[in-house]
């Protein structure tokens, strides 16, 4: 390919990209002639990271396409961030209040009858957002521009995004955890082991507990968050194992199906295992950045009203900025963004936290499973 074309071609912002996501290398169709003499084939071109940087309009695309790719590496990281409500503020805010009031009722009013005034419950404080800068430097050296190492850099600009989602939704369960209403702790679960003493695991009236102290305070509980090693417990559990493996579908019984000792069924068809074992129908959403210990499998386990949990106030999203240090061969990438997570502290009932659960099995006290006799 004709090299004036080559650099005509990158001009081109989607060319821009295709070529540092395919390594360097781009295809597109070529036409020359006329009339009958017309042909038009495909041509590929492979271009050096120099010729890449070169070109006139790399100083705005080149920040634009790694930004792309830093983006798509942060999405499949964040489980948590994404039940926040996202408010945008203008470059020159730094600072955002927000008030935070319980919930207040609705009534049904008769034709000609005055409207019931809510007072709402003030909770207690306004909550203040103070954006700050977040962000980390990716070196890229001059060898790896000389030898067009495309798939390296892009390789580091998709670990520069995962960091930065990973410190976000970190940063995001940290500030859960202040926020929530610590309801039980240990010494305070009703779960037993085989013997019948407490063993501070959880059991199916601790959740029904916690659901109805947040239903009692107005608030609608739809979200479970625990680490992924925890939600075995769900399984653990023998009235659960009967409730959720027949009742809520995930389990299809059939003739002559087998059963443990416990009553668990231990053939059939299984499927969605995750969310339909949760209890109650709860969605469950697994972090690994929720406490567990691995010794004395201690873990925390938030309950939430994920339609009002939080605030991420943006003020610029994640970007790439680029500059030269030609003392050490190195064109560094700097990765920002500026943000702050804040939640919105309802007395706490919108996020309620169980501390120091045990991951074991519960045996229940009330509930006695028998062998089934074919």
């Amino acid at each position: 390919m004709d090299s004036r074309y080559a650099v005509e071609l990158l001009k081109d912002p989607k060319t821009f990209e295709q070529v540092f996501r395919s390594g360097g290398s781009v295809e597109t169709e070529v036409t020359r002639g006329e009339g009958e003499n017309e042909v038009t084939t495909i041509e590929q071109h492979e271009y050096s990271f120099n010729e890449y940087l070169g070109t006139t309009d790399a100083t705005w695309m080149f920040p634009r396409v790694t930004s792309n790719v830093l983006l798509e590496a942060a999405e499949p990281v964040q489980v948590i961030v994404p039940l926040l409500n996202v408010v945008r503020v203008n470059t020159g805010i730094r600072t955002v209040d927000y008030q935070a009031f319980g919930a207040i009722q609705a009534h049904e009013i008769a034709e000609g009858a005055p409207y019931p005034e809510e007072q709402a419950t003030w909770a207690r404080g306004a909550k203040t957002a103070k954006v700050t800068k977040k962000g980390l430097k990716v070196p890229i050296t001059q060898e790896m521009i000389d030898d067009s190492l495309f798939d390296v850099v892009s390789m580091y600009m998709r670990a520069a995004g995962r960091a930065m989602a990973r410190y976000k939704e970190q940063k995001a369960l940290a500030r859960f955890n202040d926020a929530a209403f610590e309801y039980k702790n240990t010494g305070d679960y009703t779960g037993r082991d085989r013997l019948g003493a407490l063993n501070n695991t959880l059991d199916y009236m601790d959740i029904l507990d916690t659901i109805g102290m947040m239903l009692a305070s107005g608030r609608t509980p739809n979200t479970i968050i625990m680490h992924p090693l925890a939600w075995t417990m769900w399984l653990d559990q023998p009235l659960f194992k009967n409730l959720e493996w027949v009742n809520a579908g995930t389990f299809l019984p059939s003739a002559g199906t087998a059963k443990l000792t416990d009553g668990t069924p231990v053939n059939g068809t299984f499927a969605a295992v995750l969310q339909g074992t949760a209890p109650f129908g709860i969605r469950v959403i697994t972090s690994p950045y929720v406490p567990y210990d691995t010794v004395t499998k201690a873990t925390d386990v938030y309950v939430i009203d994920s339609n009002d949990v939080g605030v991420l106030t943006v003020r610029e999203d994640m970007s790439v900025d680029n500059w030269d240090d030609p003392e050490r061969d190195i064109v560094s990438m700097k990765v920002k963004e500026r943000y702050d997570i804040t939640m919105m502290e309802t007395e706490g009932y919108n996020i309620v936290s169980l501390k120091n659960v045990i991951v074991d099995r519960n045996y229940g006290s009330d509930v006695t499973f028998t062998k089934e006799i074919s």
